[in-house]
């Protein structure tokens, strides 16, 4: 039954956004879509991006890259900034830039899923319980509309909840390995903050979150 949630939830994560359509004109849903593919073609066209925390420098520093692998396998036609502003096909190129951005934006989903689930597992050690939850938020209108638009958040929230387990891990493990996964926990939770400042408000919990486990 729980593999049967998980499914459930991984279907959700990839079927709703695709049912929206990736390819829907760049304009329709605007809000970040246009700014966070931006930022991604001034890097890959070697102009860099002042560090500003609030606007998703984080975002562009993975972005980037996904959408040069897009235009190596011939998804995208152009990557940069440099190649976009000497075209008369603007409007037809950005569009499949930011298709290729919510793309990316459905791996950000499925992932988050993945880990929301490993941590209530960590947590409550029931994994019928972990699926369930997976279920839920896969399905929840916050997250709905996390992944099917290009947002600062989602990504954030799962680096938040990456460095979640690599805490839990580390209570559960100790000596070198509860080491290495509060590095892990450490780098995670910066790169959080780099995509949007206000997850230190949620990082600051993350040292209580050993004290409140079950024994």
């Amino acid at each position: 039954m729980a593999a049967g949630f998980l499914s459930l939830a991984f279907a959700a994560v990839i079927l709703i956004p695709l049912y929206h359509g990736l390819t829907r004109f760049y304009l329709a849903n605007s809000d970040q879509d246009v700014d966070l593919t931006y930022q991604a073609l001034m890097l890959n066209a070697g102009r860099g991006v002042p560090y500003h925390p609030h606007t998703g420098f984080g975002y562009a520093l993975l972005l980037a890259p996904w959408l040069s692998l897009a235009q190596g396998l011939g998804l995208i036609e152009v990557a940069s900034l440099d190649a976009l502003i000497d075209t008369t096909r603007f409007d037809t190129l950005y569009t499949q830039i930011v298709a290729a951005g919510r793309a990316l934006t459905i791996i950000f989903a499925v992932l988050t899923v993945a880990v929301f689930a490993a941590v209530v597992r960590l947590w409550c050690r029931d994994r019928l319980l972990a699926a369930v939850a997976a279920f839920l938020l896969a399905t929840s209108l916050g997250l709905g509309y996390q992944f099917t638009v290009l947002r600062t958040e989602l990504p954030s929230m799962l680096a938040l909840l990456t460095a979640l387990a690599l805490v839990l891990i580390a209570s559960r493990v100790g000596g070198w390995g509860a080491v290495l996964a509060l590095g892990g926990a450490a780098f995670v939770t910066v790169f959080a903050g780099m995509i949007k400042v206000q997850a230190v408000l949620v990082a600051l919990l993350l040292p209580v979150i050993p004290f409140l486990l079950p024994p």
